[in-house]
């Protein structure tokens, strides 16, 4: 059975039970020495094709436009596929995920579109730290790209070891896009997805977006992320990035109040003192590059995170020493503070420099933060 979709044709075989044979939805090409992954700043366009061992079939559409929007949305069967039956968009501040008609809307943390991902900056840094094995070289889509082994698929967080009983494959082409990935548990494949369709610089509006204000107010889980004076800042310690520190390129986009959801600590009575509520300063390049500088504390002054264990630390100039997380999703660096407070430094960036900028800040004392007026 051939299937032609977009640029390329895939064969897709089958295997003795009649479903696919997840072996053969790409080809492996000889190596190009010369292969090189470069960072994703591209507003870009998948059609991937999900399988799963027992042949059920589904198609993710991903739109992104770098570095803050995306849109997934999930149908059934082949490409183009059928009916969407789930959606998830995403912004610099809102999450919007569940069903076509009514999903649900939460305030986030800013970051990276959610369900893209970025290695290049950390590629280095993750091999050097056995996270990350660089595999073969395969086609997929017409587009060349190189397979990395990871601890998991790359997109569900921080990068974690690699284990015998579980891995994910990523096919990266050079341009920094998800071409293909492939989840293991113990040692068999279970979950598929390979691209069918890439367009580079796709048309996109805002309308492609909507995510619309949290459903559910603050003390039930929807979070809030709103926009803030960007000369105030909240009353005690904050820090701030000097000018002459800030990255070659890089300007502040906006300042943002920020209380992420957490609807276990508003309703339960014995984790209130762990309510945390912050504020987020966005620096962007105008090219799709960006980063985050995050800090705030907790209502109760108590731990606001607890350790991550098996990371890698880092000294943070005078903010002291920090946590080191590699993930595709954005590094973070995460400095723990005194009575209950906390900076991070959150982008797809090398690690080098978001801990040089965090060696930059500066401790003035706020005096009130202010909220933009609607």
């Amino acid at each position: 059975m051939a299937i032609a979709l977009g640029i390329g044709m895939f064969w897709l075989t089958r295997g003795d039970d009649g479903g696919p044979d997840l072996a053969e939805f790409s080809v492996e090409v000889a190596a190009d020495e010369n292969f090189a992954i470069t960072q994703t700043m591209h507003d870009h366009r998948i059609v991937y094709r999900l399988t799963d061992p027992d042949g059920n079939v589904e198609t993710d559409r991903f739109i992104v436009r770098a570095p803050f929007d995306s849109r997934l949305e999930t149908s059934l069967g082949e490409p183009p596929g059928g009916d969407t039956v789930s959606v998830q968009i995403g912004t610099i501040d809102r999450l919007a995920i569940g069903g076509v008609d009514t999903p649900a809307t939460v305030a986030r943390v800013p970051g990276l579109a959610p369900s893209s991902i970025r290695l290049a900056p950390i590629l280095e840094a993750a091999v050097a730290a056995d996270l990350v094995e660089v595999r073969e070289q395969r086609m997929v889509a017409g587009r060349r790209c190189q397979v990395h082994r990871s601890g998991t698929t790359l997109a569900s967080g921080p990068l974690r070891p690699i284990t015998p009983d579980e891995f994910a494959d990523s096919c990266i082409d050079a341009d920094g896009l998800l071409l293909e990935e492939t989840l293991f548990f113990e040692g068999e494949p279970v979950f598929r997805r390979t691209a069918v369709e890439v367009e580079l610089d796709p048309p996109t509006e805002d309308a492609d977006f909507p995510t619309g204000d949290p459903t559910a107010p603050v003390d039930q889980g929807g979070g809030s992320t709103l926009p803030a004076e960007p000369d105030s800042a909240p009353i005690g310690p904050f820090h701030v990035l000097p000018a002459d520190a800030v990255p070659t390129g890089f300007s502040l986009l906006e300042r943002f109040s920020v209380i992420p959801p957490q609807p276990d600590r508003f309703s339960d009575p014995t984790k209130r003192e762990g309510i945390i509520a912050g504020v987020a300063d966005v620096y962007v390049d105008g090219r799709g590059d960006f980063f985050v500088v995050y800090q705030g504390g907790t209502l109760g002054r108590i731990v606001a995170f607890a350790p991550t264990p098996d990371v890698g630390t880092v000294v943070v100039g005078e903010l002291g020493d920090g946590e080191l997380l590699l993930s595709a999703l954005g590094t973070e660096v995460r400095v723990p503070l005194p009575g209950g407070r906390f900076v991070h430094l959150i982008g797809p960036l090398d690690p080098d420099v978001l801990v040089g900028i965090g060696a930059a800040l500066e401790e003035i004392e706020g005096e009130g933060l202010v909220l933009v007026e609607e």
